[in-house]
C-alpha cells in the first residue's frame, strides 16, 4: 500500500469520489474529524480497538445467521429509519422475528449488497465492506446506523467518518449503544 498525502485522502473521500454519499463532507478536513472524535473518546476511557472488537463480534454473528437465512431485511435505508413508518427503538422492539437478528441486549437489522466498498486508504478489507447495519440496544432503547466497513476504519484508521457523511457513526453514541460506557 503506498502512503498517501492527506490531500490526496481527502480527494478520495469526497461525495460522489469512492462512495457516492462520501467519507466526508465537502470542506471537511480528515485531521479535524479524526482529532475531535479523539477528544470525544478520551474521557469514556473506550478504546478504538474495544469499540470495534465488539462491534465485529455482534455483525459476525449476525451475518453467520443472515447467511444461514435465518433472518433477512425489509429495511432499505437503515440511514433513514425515520422513512421507515413508525420506526422507533420502540418499534423495532416488536419487529418480527425473521426481519432482524437477536444477541443478548442487541437487535442487528442488516442489508446486503453485491458489491463492496473500498477503504479510502486502499487497504484490501473486504470481509465487512458490503453491508449496512442498524444495532439497537433493546434495553437503553438507543440504536446506531453504519456501513459494515466501520469496524475497520476505527480499527485501523481511528475514523468513524466525517461529521457530513450520511454513515457516520458517532463514537459516543456507540460507546453507549455498545454498552462500553
Amino acid at each position: 500500500m503506498t502512503e498517501l498525502s492527506i490531500s490526496e485522502l481527502e480527494k478520495r473521500m469526497r461525495p460522489g469520489a469512492w462512495s457516492t454519499g462520501g467519507f466526508l463532507g465537502e470542506t471537511e478536513s480528515l485531521e479535524s474529524v479524526i482529532s475531535d472524535d479523539a477528544n470525544k473518546l478520551s474521557p469514556l476511557n473506550v478504546t478504538y480497538k474495544q469499540l470495534a472488537d465488539t462491534l465485529e463480534k455482534i455483525l459476525s454473528s449476525a451475518l453467520d445467521a443472515y447467511r444461514r437465512r435465518e433472518f433477512s431485511s425489509n429495511h432499505p435505508d437503515l440511514y433513514k429509519p425515520e422513512t421507515i413508518a413508525g420506526l422507533t427503538a420502540d418499534t423495532l422492539l416488536q419487529t418480527r422475528r425473521g426481519e432482524k437478528y437477536i444477541s443478548g441486549n442487541f437487535q442487528v437489522f442488516i442489508v446486503v449488497f453485491r458489491g463492496w466498498q473500498e477503504c479510502p486508504w486502499g487497504c484490501s478489507e473486504k470481509n465487512f465492506a458490503h453491508f449496512d447495519f442498524l444495532l439497537l440496544n433493546q434495553a437503553r432503547k438507543e440504536f446506531v446506523t453504519g456501513p459494515g466497513l466501520i469496524t475497520h476504519l476505527i480499527r485501523e484508521h481511528y475514523f468513524f467518518e466525517g461529521r457530513e457523511s450520511p454513515y457516520r457513526v458517532d463514537p459516543t453514541k456507540l460507546a453507549y449503544v455498545l454498552e462500553l460506557t
